[in-house]
């Protein structure tokens, strides 16, 4: 059940640069079916604990970046009419999901609160994890799969939240980001992923 074909599928008309191919992972249905139960129940973890901080927008049922861009342009049009600079980073995360450390993830997860009983289950879902490429029909060698969460899986955008997850929170215990009335501050954490 951890063998997996991947489809690469194009995110624009010039599908020959390899570049522009979204990997997605085919994973066996009771796998899927599987996946989609821990994503509930991590979801319910992390609602009922908060783990993740009120300005994360990304993968949460409610959020969206586009709050998150109307309160920056209002936030800069206010501070410019009191001559304040603002200083903004934009962070365009490629290859996100291929791209998270799996023991970092965990760490946090359960630093975070999680469940152990939890992680464990999902350390045991991505372990001796490997996949195949489908290339014109045909299959690729197997590969082993030993860092990223999987493209299309259930509970791999809940997983993937808990890595910029810990940059807000460093945002608000570090007391950065702009000062609004009552004494709250903003810092904000919205992603685009390419």
């Amino acid at each position: 059940m951890k063998k997996a074909h991947i489809v690469l599928i194009p995110k624009v008309k010039d599908s020959k640069n390899p570049q522009n191919l979204r990997p997605i992972t085919l994973i066996n249905a009771i796998y899927k079916l599987f996946d989609k139960l821990v994503a509930e129940r991590l979801r319910r973890d992390i609602t009922e604990k908060n783990i993740i901080h009120p300005s994360q927008a990304g993968f949460i049922s409610g959020r969206n970046c586009t709050e998150h861009i109307f309160s920056l342009q209002t936030i800069i049009a206010l501070r410019e009419k009191m001559s304040k600079p603002t200083y903004c980073a934009y962070l365009d995360l490629k290859k996100a999901f291929d791209s998270v450390h799996r023991d970092l993830l965990f760490k946090t997860m359960l630093d975070r609160g999680i469940d152990s009983k939890l992680v464990a289950i999902i350390q045991e879902m991505y372990k001796d994890e490997s996949s195949s490429i489908i290339i014109n029909g045909r299959l690729s060698k197997w590969i082993s799969i030993n860092k990223g969460v999987r493209q299309g899986g259930c509970s791999s955008p809940l997983c993937f939240n808990f890595i910029p997850n810990e940059l807000a929170w460093e945002l608000e215990n570090k007391k950065l980001g702009v000062a609004i009335p009552g004494g709250q501050r903003l810092g904000f954490s919205c992603m685009r992923m390419t």
